[in-house]
């Protein structure tokens, strides 16, 4: 017998079909939908929603030849509307996992200290507002009752962020998101496609991450030059194109992107562990007030040219007091065009402050041991790690 109501069958339709649109490979959108069809969302909570995501997300973590941007767009999309089903059914209200609505109505209606960089749940963006390193920017465009705002950009020389804003009093547009109202969007850098700063082989690829509230979003974008493409310039003119759901006309923003004059860590300690089989190389070191990133070499055996065969690796950063930091992207490349030969960017938050040394250290994921397509988690709902400490780099800061 089926006792959700309508509203929660609405919720689960949309939720499906989000699913289904999904560009994943065929395997993991089978393996979420059975998950999500298999469950009653009416006994749904908060932490079942966060481990399911988290079994999706970081599963496509690791397939690093797989375009994974704009995939991450719509499963935090699907995260948003799990959470916002689980949040209807259980009635949880009031989280602090939610914004309030003074919050979103002080972004909605006028001026606030700081920008909306302000309430991302990106703890470098938040950091980058607090230190005023942002620029202001304040642009906005509108088509058919529908406006798009760019108020705020910043550019640490590894990620460029752009926070995206959305006023509109058409019902029917705001049924979604603002990011789920953007069907694409286009990127140049001083009038040049981006992908004209890739290496041979690979393309740059740009996020679009939901806000704290239904109207706010940031669009993110990286180069590719510690995998063979070129950096992108010191300052640029950023040109961005978005198409809105119902609205015919783009959205169209020239952008001034300035690099924050800030003394960043950049090393390149070339320091190389082994294991058994496994070689890793820590290649490059940046640390900026906004991000945190570091550029890996795995060499597997010959024999392990094929991704079935090799482990789901991953990479733990640690500063001198034993503080992990979250992650927030990861791509990857194979630069001899040998499968066992892995070339990888990983990014993560900034430290609170700067340590005098930070560990790296090198795990795989647990799977399941009667399904290997499922992993194993722990009782917080991360997913079951195993360490290699052979692997373990621990690299003194310097600055320049």
């Amino acid at each position: 017998m089926n006792n959700r109501s309508e509203l929660e069958d609405k919720e689960f339709n949309h939720l499906k079909k989000l699913i289904r649109e999904t560009h994943l490979r065929v395997d993991l959108v089978e393996k979420t939908m059975k998950r999500v069809e298999s469950s009653n969302l009416k006994d749904t909570s908060v932490d079942t929603v966060e481990r399911t995501m988290k079994l999706v997300e970081n599963t496509s973590m690791k397939d690093s030849l797989y375009n994974r941007s704009h995939r991450r767009n719509v499963l935090r999309r699907i995260m948003i509307t799990l959470a916002t089903a689980a949040a209807v059914i259980t009635l949880v209200i009031g989280s602090t996992k939610f914004t309030s609505p003074t919050t979103t109505a002080s972004i909605q209606q006028g001026p606030v200290m700081g920008t909306i960089l302000k309430y991302s749940s990106d703890y470098g963006l938040k950091n980058a507002d607090e230190k005023g390193l942002v620029t202001t920017l304040n642009r906005s465009v509108t088509h058919e009752g529908f406006t798009l705002k760019v108020p705020v950009v910043v550019y640490d020389g590894i990620r460029v962020s752009v926070g995206i804003e959305r006023q509109t009093s058409e019902k029917k547009l705001l049924e979604d998101t603002v990011t789920e109202n953007l069907i694409v969007w286009d990127l140049l850098i001083n009038g040049k496609s981006t992908q004209s700063f890739a290496p041979y082989g690979k393309s740059i690829d740009s996020i679009m991450n939901p806000g704290e509230n239904d109207n706010t979003s940031f669009l993110h974008i990286s180069d590719l030059r510690n995998q063979g493409g070129k950096a992108f310039p010191d300052q640029f003119e950023l040109t961005l194109t978005m198409t809105v759901s119902g609205i015919s006309e783009p959205f169209k923003f020239n952008i001034p992107v300035n690099k924050i004059p800030e003394d960043n860590v950049d090393m390149t300690p070339s320091m190389t562990r082994k294991y058994e089989s496994i070689s890793m190389t820590l290649e490059k070191v940046e640390i900026t007030p906004i991000t945190t990133s570091i550029t890996t070499l795995i060499k597997f055996p010959e024999t392990m040219r094929q991704r079935s065969s090799q482990p789901d690796l991953g990479y733990a950063i640690y500063d001198d007091k034993g503080n992990e930091l979250k992650q927030i992207s990861g791509t990857g490349s194979y630069p001899t065009g040998r499968g066992n030969v892995i070339s990888s960017d990983y990014g993560y938050e900034p430290f609170a402050t700067m340590p005098k040394s930070i560990t790296i250290k090198t795990f795989k994921y647990i799977h399941d041991k009667r399904d290997k397509s499922k992993f194993e988690f722990e009782a917080n709902g991360e997913i079951k790690r195993f360490y290699f400490p052979a692997l373990d780099i621990t690299l003194p800061i310097v600055k320049k």
